[in-house]
């Protein structure tokens, strides 16, 4: 978290996207991923983008001052399409 944090704060790109494997959200086979629910937002992203759960979904989170936070979870890749639990 301290190595993303420090990524994000001196980043001047124009969007700061954060892409993981397992998503902090999700509704999908496997679920939310508690240990990856940091505050993306106030660290300075855009957007955060998982994949695991073969779905896809996105899901508008509150993060600090931000009402609607995203997070995408598009697991389509490969394997077979799961439904939602």
């Amino acid at each position: 978290g301290k190595w993303l944090k420090g990524k994000l704060a001196t980043s001047s790109a124009k969007w700061k996207v954060v892409v993981m494997h397992h998503p902090p959200y999700s509704s999908g086979y496997h679920g939310s991923t508690s240990r990856m629910q940091w505050p993306y937002h106030d660290w300075g992203a855009d957007l955060v983008l998982a994949g695991h759960d073969h779905s896809y979904e996105r899901i508008h989170r509150t993060s600090g001052d931000c009402t609607r936070f995203p997070y995408i979870v598009n697991g389509l890749g490969g394997a077979d399409i799961r439904s939602f639990d």
